[in-house]
């Protein structure tokens, strides 16, 4: 996000949570949570909103002054009536008032408050919810524009805020709620079964003297994203559902912060815990023993008694800040935990029913002893002298190789300092089982770039030993390389060469200039050995085929990448690769797209990416061959180039708050069974099949067409 829209978004905040203070505050001992307690840019997009529900659809819209629930009750009963399929938007304008009987929302009800617009509880006995979500899809709660929030006041009567009663496709946002007993807001969906039915709770604020921030369950492919939540006696966010986005939440001084039972399956991804901030609760993060393939990665904790409890399996929690002498505590089994700082080993409860790695990188090179379970540490230092020449990467080979055979019980941590050659055929480094290479130099080729295990198109004739490339990972345990730069110089296949079933951490690496990819993940599959690819940087100089090749592998998770330059793709996930991800990345004129789902490939998910200038288009799913890509999940990405979003012979798509700056088309959808919330093309440009086939349903962000401004000034 540029610093100009950032700044904007964090004066908007501090004036919303000012508004609210009292509220985040439930007495002289508990923390305000603040602006400065972001971290990082706020993820969700308030799109532009062009239509609905479909671009032929009939809207009614209607201005409600303020009054009695009763009456505004009335009048969506009577425009329902007259007007049975359209979609109707009620105009806020005043306050409400709710007595014993919440507000009841049925289908296709947009409520849409401006700035003077609130809904608070009479002094009451009996308030149930001030608004109540019934058996109903397509709605919408939310204020109207950036400048006004809806404040809904339950006054410490209504027992819900937001009740969301067997319900799907309802999205909630930047709505701001307290004085609830129970719950902030309840939502229940229609069924873990009901993939186009997602559901999503978006900048809004709960907050106060109630039990629960937020509970969804029974929701699949549920979006929490930029909330706060503050001060509840048991759970900030509870969510029991399959499949979940929970990014860029703030969670203060509750029982348990953010609590997550969702489990993946045939039908879809775990989902993503990430960029989250838990700060002051008794617990930070749980996850519950049905959790599954969840990725935790890049959420921060502080000062919560305990940071993590980790249940379920074949989680994989990567790279997260944990400060204040947290804990970890693991009770599942088969999860991985990789990549922390500030967090050893050793002391972590339950370690025993994990895979732990940590190894030292170019940015956290630390000399702590245990890198991996059971494991003891061994270093060594290869160093090219001051007017040597250049290190001939055979000799490096050699050492490596002494080193871990003489400590085979160790972690082997090599650090290579200068210049490095790959000379012949260019087989490069092979990283042993349980090895750590940290390079501060560059690794190049000299030589015929060919050998016998490549064919003339560079392609791998044996795929599980490697071919023509500068580093490869071929060996099963834990590997990683971070540092540094590696220049294939167009001379060899790949720059790296990943097809074990390794734990692997690749960390701050420059790839460029390989002559088929700069980094091929390959035959890379295990939910307990995930590869994680994180903060590197790739130059295809328009010649290299793709910085990314995922083929027929699961759990490769790309994060905080940048991209520039391919005659193909940023990302290729190929081949059948299932439960993959890229999260918050960037790529630039990649000439045929920016990331690619193809052939197959299912249960992937990209959120909050950034892909600029590319060729073809910014996000493509496609098969030719060996059936549909399905069930993947694309949140909050932005898209600018020709094309945007291209969705061709894919099934089960979920696409929410994607941005599409393009100029042939924005949103392409060619085939059925995919469910679109929130996206925007901002030229308009929209080739979309009819609902419900492929249904589509956006907040309207607008005030109402005959008066034009909010509140009508």
């Amino acid at each position: 996000m540029k610093p100009d829209k950032l700044i904007c978004f964090l004066i908007g905040l501090m004036i919303l949570i000012s508004c609210r203070k009292d509220d985040l505050k439930s007495d002289d001992n508990d923390p305000v949570f603040t602006a400065e307690n972001l971290i990082t840019d706020p993820i969700f997009q308030r799109q532009i909103t062009h239509f609905i529900t479909s671009t032929d659809e009939n809207t009614q819209e209607v201005i409600f002054p303020g009054g009695a629930v009763e009456e505004l009750q009335v009048l969506i009963n009577n425009m329902r009536s007259s007007h049975s399929e359209s979609v109707i938007i009620v105009h806020i304008r005043g306050k409400i008032t709710v007595g014993d009987t919440p507000l009841v929302l049925g289908d296709k009800t947009c409520l849409s408050f401006e700035s003077c617009g609130s809904m608070v509880a009479e002094n009451t006995s009996n308030c149930p919810a001030l608004i109540h979500i019934k058996d109903a899809e397509y709605v919408s709660i939310g204020a109207v524009n950036n400048t006004a929030i809806a404040e809904l006041d339950g006054g410490g009567i209504a027992e819900r805020g937001i009740s969301v009663t067997n319900s799907g496709k309802v999205n909630i946002d930047n709505v701001n709620i307290s004085g609830y007993k129970n719950y902030g807001i309840f939502y229940q969906g229609r069924g873990n079964d009901q993939l186009n039915d997602a559901g999503s709770i978006t900048r809004c604020i709960l907050s106060g003297t109630g039990e629960n921030g937020i509970l969804v369950k029974s929701s699949a492919r549920f979006v929490l994203i930029d909330n706060i939540v503050a001060n509840h006696s048991s759970f900030g966010v509870n969510l029991i559902s399959q499949s979940a986005t929970v990014a860029g939440n703030f969670s203060l001084n509750n029982q348990t912060g953010i609590f997550v039972n969702v489990t993946a399956g045939i039908d879809g991804p775990g989902g993503v815990v990430a960029r989250n901030v838990m700060k002051d609760n008794n617990i930070g993060l749980e996850l519950g023993s049905n959790t599954k393939k969840i990725l935790v990665t890049e959420n921060e904790f502080s000062q919560n008694t305990k940071g993590m409890i980790i249940g379920g399996q074949e989680n994989q929690i990567f790279n997260n800040d944990i400060t204040g002498g947290e804990q970890f505590e693991i009770n599942g089994s088969g999860n991985v935990v990789a990549g922390h700082r500030k967090v050893l080993g050793s002391e972590i409860a339950g370690g025993a029913n994990m895979s732990y790695f940590n190894p030292p990188t170019k940015d956290n090179p630390h000399d702590d002893p245990m890198i991996v379970n059971g494991m003891g540490r061994y270093d060594i230092t290869i160093s090219q002298g001051d007017g040597e020449p250049d290190v001939d990467l055979a000799e490096v080979q050699v050492a490596v190789n002494e080193a871990r055979q003489t400590h085979s019980g160790d972690v082997l941590v090599v650090w290579l300092n200068g210049s490095f050659v790959a000379k012949g055929d260019h087989t490069g480094l092979d990283v042993p089982s349980n090895t750590c290479v940290i390079l501060d130099g560059t690794i190049y080729p000299e030589g015929s770039g060919m050998d016998a295990n490549s064919d003339e198109s560079h392609n791998v004739k044996e795929p599980t030993t490697g071919g023509t490339q500068l580093v490869l990972m071929k060996s099963g345990g834990y590997a990683s390389f971070s540092g540094g730069i590696l220049d294939s110089k167009d001379l060899s296949a790949y720059g790296i060469y990943a097809p074990g079933n390794n734990v692997a951490i690749i960390d701050g690496v420059t790839v460029k200039n390989a002559e088929y990819n700069n980094i091929g993940v390959l035959y890379h599959s295990g939910a307990t050995t995930p590869a994680f690819i994180r903060d590197c940087h790739f130059d295809g100089n328009g010649e290299t085929n793709r910085a990314i090749w995922m083929h027929l592998c699961d759990n490769i998770h790309v994060i905080n990448c940048a991209s520039l330059n391919h005659y193909a793709d940023f990302v290729d996930i190929d081949a059948g690769a299932n439960y993959n991800s890229v999260l918050f990345s960037q790529c630039e004129n990649e000439k045929r797209t920016g990331i690619f789902i193809e052939e197959k490939a299912s249960n992937n998910f990209l959120l909050g990416n950034t892909m600029t200038g590319s060729g073809g288009n910014a996000i493509s799913l496609y098969s030719s061959i060996g059936g549909q890509c399905k069930n993947n999940i694309l949140v909050c990405n932005n898209c600018t180039g020709p094309n945007g979003m291209n969705i061709r012979y894919a099934a089960n798509t979920f696409a929410f708050n994607n941005i599409m700056n393009t100029g042939q088309f924005g949103v392409y959808i060619n085939v059925n069974d995919n469910y679109s919330s929130q996206n925007t093309s901002l030229e308009q440009n929209y080739n979309l099949p009819k609902v419900p086939e492929n249904p589509w349903f956006s907040i309207p962000y607008y005030s109402y067409s005959e008066s034009g401004n909010d509140c009508g000034l």
